[in-house]
């Protein structure tokens, strides 16, 4: 990820997270990032999932190239409520 501050790339690792995917959607601001939908090759599955990606405690200042901290979380729609249709190649505000 690259950092806009100080325009230097680090590695982050971290042990979930979500499928590989193409064409999903990807927002948000601060430290939170939300991922949704998308396709996984070569199946030509669609995705209806969101992801939240959180780096909150990451030590930006630190020499290494290579970071801990990152969190991936899968979102959970609450019981009830409708679920996302599978989506992808759409944009996200």
């Amino acid at each position: 990820m690259l950092n806009s501050e100080t325009f230097q790339w680090k590695r982050f690792f971290y042990l979930e997270g979500p499928p590989p995917r193409l064409f999903s959607g990807f927002s948000g601001t601060g430290p939170k990032k939300y991922i949704i939908g998308g396709c996984s090759m070569p199946e030509n599955l669609f995705l209806n999932d969101i992801w939240l990606f959180s780096f909150e405690n990451v030590a930006w200042e630190s020499q290494s190239l290579e970071l801990p901290g990152v969190i991936w979380q899968k979102i959970e729609l609450r019981e009830g409520s409708k679920l996302l249709p599978p989506i992808k190649g759409h944009s996200l505000i």
